[in-house]
Formats: structure tokens, C-alpha cells, sequence
């Protein structure tokens, strides 16, 4: 809802976000997801002595999580990972000759990979309990980040060798002549390839997230209830490759309506520019007719280390299942294929 996960009782939301809202999950819920963003494909400046030059980002983070309450208890379990990639693809020009006196054909082409990788995985297991108006919960995160640096160079080495008997001045022979020389069954033998490693780093932690929630009645347009919450993410700050601050945010969220649910949040992250904020809505419409189902309209504006982000996400659910996609684009000039694309299906049973 707009990236608002503090004060919500959403299953995803609280997976992710707040673990006290666990204790709001219907039945047994196993999901899976996947984020696509930073998308970028730039090919680069022609120079003489490559064919072409290529560069390619791909932020890349997967998921699977299973969530179920019991009475007053909430559980969850799941693996989360993520990768950051970045790699320049370069071919050189091919290089060729012929030996006359031993009727010889060599080639060569070189391609460079420069590739630089950060992996973050790792599995999770979250707990909650309701205690009269309010929910404590709390997350323990097994993370392990695995950094990788360097280049991948695969060389095609050609070398063909004719019969004597063959006119090398005839094209229409001698071509025909140097293909039937190379062992097309076994191309494996005519490439090396080398991986040349400048960085190759894992590191793997534990760390504890803490979450609460209450609900405070308000007389906001007839008797409504109003939910807080407050939660620490990355309580323990552990140093891992790519350093995992501590977050501390606080979020309310209620019912204008049947079908209208608004939420905002608030939170500090050391090294941002100021406050960072995220206000969402959710409009949903409910049926029984024949079979249970809704569908959900989602929007949101939040704003990041100081840049403007605008999120929209549509949901539509069928008996048990769950189908969601969101998508969360920055207001400054960011194309389609570089913002974050999220799809998720969820199964209830």
C-alpha cells in the first residue's frame, strides 16, 4: 500500500515490515515474489579496437515465505535474498591469417566480462503475540552477503589446416576446404576460458528486527480504530560487506471506510537527508457471489533520501489465492525498466 508497512496488518506487510502484525494472518499462507529493478541496458562508445561494448544493471530479489496465527500467537518463516549486478560485456575485433606454406587457417577473438556482484541471502523466522489492544512481535535474520569482483576472458581460437591439394587461390575451394578442417562436433576444444577473481568475500551474520502495534479508538468519522506501530529494523547493526543500518520508524493506519484504507509511516535511516516518509491508500472491493473474491487498487507518495517515489499495485484475489503486482517509480525523469517491478502470489489454505 504505497510502501507503507509500519501499521499494517497485511500478511506481506507483515512479513517485511512490522513482525507484530503477524498475529493478523489468516490460516496458512505460502508465498512467493520477486522485485526487478535498476534495469539498465547502455551499450558504449564505439572504439576501433572492439567490436562493441556493452554495460548491463540488474537489481534481482526473490523470495518465499510461510505465515500462519494461533489464537493469540503469530509465526513466520521464509528465505529472502537479493543481488546487485553490474557487468560490461566487450568483444574485440577478430584477428586472422593464413599460412601459405602450411596451408593454415588461424583466428582468434577475445571477450572481456567485467563483472562486480553483491549477493545478500539468507532465512528468517518471525513471532508475535497479542496482548489486549496491542502486538508485540519480533524477527531473527540469519544474513549472509557474498561480494564478488573481477573478469570472465574466453577466447575462440581457431585453427584449421586443408589438404595440400587445394587451390589457395580458389575462394570457392579453399573456404569450403578450411571449414571441413574444423571438428564442429568438438568447438569446446577452440575455446579457453579464464576467470580472473579481484574480490571474492563472504561474510554471514545474525541480526534482530522488533516490532510493536496498538489500536486506539478515535472518533474519526464515527468510531473508528486507529492502528500504530513502531519498529526497529537491524537492531544490531552487525558489519557485514555492504553495511545493513539500523532503521527506526513509526506508522499509523485505519478504516476511513469499508473499501478505504489509508496508512502513513515515518522513518530514519542514518546517512539519508532527513526524514523519510511513506503515505499510502488502498481502495477494495469484496464479493461472495458464486465464490469469495476482491480486488485492490493501491497508490502511494513517499519520499526516500530525499527523492520523490510514486507506487501504484493492484491485487486480486480468488478463493485462496492471491495475485499482487506493485510498481514504485521516482518523479525525476526515471524510465519504466528502471523501477522497482514486485510480483507476488500467495496461497492460502
Amino acid at each position: 500500500m504505497g510502501g507503507v508497512r509500519i501499521a499494517t496488518n497485511a500478511s506481506d506487510a507483515s512479513i517485511f515490515g512490522n513482525p507484530a502484525g503477524l498475529i493478523d494472518v489468516e490460516k496458512n499462507n505460502l508465498s512467493a515474489a520477486v522485485t526487478v529493478s535498476n534495469f539498465r541496458y547502455i551499450p558504449l562508445p564505439a572504439i576501433p579496437e572492439l567490436q562493441f561494448s556493452d554495460q548491463l544493471t540488474l537489481d534481482l530479489s526473490p523470495s518465499i515465505t510461510y505465515s500462519r496465527s494461533f489464537h493469540n500467537l503469530g509465526f513466520s518463516v521464509g528465505y529472502l535474498s537479493k543481488l546487485k549486478n553490474k557487468a560490461t560485456f566487450s568483444l574485440e575485433n577478430t584477428r586472422s591469417q593464413y599460412l601459405v606454406d602450411e596451408q593454415r587457417f588461424l583466428a582468434k577473438t577475445l571477450s572481456v566480462t567485467e563483472y562486480n556482484q553483491l549477493l545478500q541471502f539468507g532465512w528468517y523466522v518471525g513471532f508475535s503475540r497479542k496482548l489486549d489492544q496491542s502486538q508485540f512481535g519480533f524477527r531473527l535474520n540469519r544474513i549472509s552477503q557474498h561480494a564478488k569482483r573481477g573478469q570472465v576472458l574466453m577466447g575462440l581460437n581457431l585453427d584449421a589446416q586443408h589438404a595440400s591439394d587445394i587451390n589457395v587461390n580458389d575462394p570457392r575451394a579453399l573456404i569450403p576446404a578450411i571449414i571441413d578442417s574444423l571438428d564442429l562436433a568438438n568447438l569446446g576444444q577452440y575455446i579457453d576460458q579464464f576467470d580472473e577473481v579481484s574480490q571474492d568475500l563472504e561474510i554471514s551474520k545474525f541480526d534482530f528486527d522488533l516490532g510493536y502495534q496498538h489500536y486506539f479508538n478515535i472518533d474519526l468519522m464515527g468510531a473508528r480504530k486507529v492502528l500504530t506501530g513502531v519498529v526497529i529494523q537491524n537492531l544490531l547493526q552487525r558489519k557485514l560487506v555492504e553495511r545493513l543500518p539500523t532503521i527506526i520508524g513509526i506508522g499509523a493506519n485505519t478504516k476511513v471506510f469499508q473499501w478505504l484504507t489509508t496508512g502513513l509511516d515515518l522513518w530514519r535511516v542514518p546517512g539519508h537527508h532527513g526524514v523519510d516518509f511513506a503515505f499510502g491508500w488502498e481502495l477494495v472491493q469484496s464479493w461472495q457471489r458464486g465464490f469469495s473474491g476482491n480486488i485492490a487498487l493501491r497508490n502511494g507518495l513517499s519520499r526516500i533520501n530525499g527523492v520523490g517515489i510514486f507506487s501504484f499495485g493492484l491485487s486480486l484475489g480468488l478463493g485462496g489465492s492471491r495475485w499482487e503486482y506493485s510498481l514504485q517509480k521516482c518523479f525525476r525523469d526515471q524510465p519504466l525498466d528502471q523501477a522497482v517491478h514486485s510480483f507476488a502470489s500467495t496461497v492460502r489454505f
